[in-house]
């Protein structure tokens, strides 16, 4: 479903489902807080969105309009909930959504359908920790279309034997004389129908997408005939055919973007070598300037450390004693 008009007040996607029973539109809102982003009022968005009750209900079809309208409808006492309140109730319409689907306890999302025509069997809100918006899922009793099945003929050519095929014509042509090309046809219909016979089978009929056109069809054939040939060969030729430009030209600048990241890794790595060995250097200077400071405390007054530490007793200090 295509909506008419552009609504600036919020944003807006539609899609229709229909099956071989029932057929409904599925209008999505969103409504952003008033703002710098959303400078439209509460005025605009209640004219843009009685608009667009006034455009589906002339398409004669029972809708649903779900989405985030930031607006508390639990909140009863509030002028703008009473206004979108007294808007549904003038078209006959309901909003479902009771438990509060937002972390902060507020209804702000919402599930409107009509109170006449409604499919909605059931709802349910799922509080999935993703996010502080909940999970709601409805059951809408729409049945399936069921898909149409018809019967096809073919032949499995591909398992035929054509040693036996051969054989059977040789024989039919040794022992009778063409005389005509039908007699020629039915001889080729009976050893084809020996050697690979016609199987009736059904198949379900899918529906026709709208993006696959025959042009496509036949691009996909001559794409995949190619492929085969390059799985073959081996030619670049083949491949070429086979994959698309555009992903050649992607397949080349992500090579391109290895090679790079290749060579950025190993210039780190050299980089990270070189501070290493920088770091060795600087700590055997440092051993070394260690060393030698200790050789020259050892050397002080050309005496050994023990000898300054313990000096021996001096003759007056011994004749005192005595």
């Amino acid at each position: 479903m295509n909506l008419g008009a552009q609504y600036r007040s919020f944003e807006s996607a539609a899609i229709t489902i229909q099956s071989s029973d029932h057929r409904c539109h599925v209008i999505c809102i969103y409504r952003l807080p008033r703002g710098k982003k959303n400078p439209s009022t509460i005025n605009d968005f209640i004219n843009d969105f009685e608009n667009l009750l006034h455009e589906l209900k002339q398409s004669k079809c029972p809708f649903y309009i779900v989405g985030d309208f930031n607006i508390h409808f639990d909140n009863k006492s509030d002028s703008d909930t009473k206004r979108l309140i007294s808007l549904l109730t003038e078209h006959d319409m309901n909003q479902l959504i009771i438990v509060p689907p937002h972390r902060c306890g507020h209804t702000l999302h919402y599930l409107i359908t009509s109170c006449s025509n409604s499919l909605i069997l059931d709802y349910q809100v799922f509080d999935k920790a993703i996010s502080d918006h909940f999970l709601i899922i409805a059951d809408i009793d729409i049945s399936k279309p069921k898909q149409e099945k018809r019967t096809v003929t073919s032949r499995n050519f591909k398992q035929l034997d054509t040693s036996v095929l051969k054989n059977m014509l040789k024989n039919c042509l040794s022992t009778t004389t063409v005389e005509n090309a039908d007699h020629l046809n039915q001889a080729m219909k009976t050893a084809i129908d020996h050697c690979a016979p016609v199987r009736t089978r059904t198949i379900s009929a899918r529906p026709i997408s709208p993006c696959f056109s025959l042009e496509i069809k036949e691009a996909k054939r001559l794409r995949r005939q190619a492929e085969r040939k390059w799985r073959k060969t081996k030619l670049q030729a083949m491949r070429i055919e086979h994959v698309p430009v555009p992903l050649l030209k992607a397949q080349a600048h992500r090579m391109k973007r290895n090679c790079r990241e290749k060579k950025k890794k190993k210039k780190k790595k050299k980089k990270k070598k070189k501070k290493k060995k920088k770091k060795k250097k600087k700590k055997k200077k440092k051993k070394n300037v260690d060393k030698e400071a200790r050789i020259k405390l050892s050397t002080k007054y050309n005496k050994p450390i023990y000898a300054r530490l313990n000096p021996p007793a001096t003759p007056s200090s011994t004749f005192a004693k005595i």
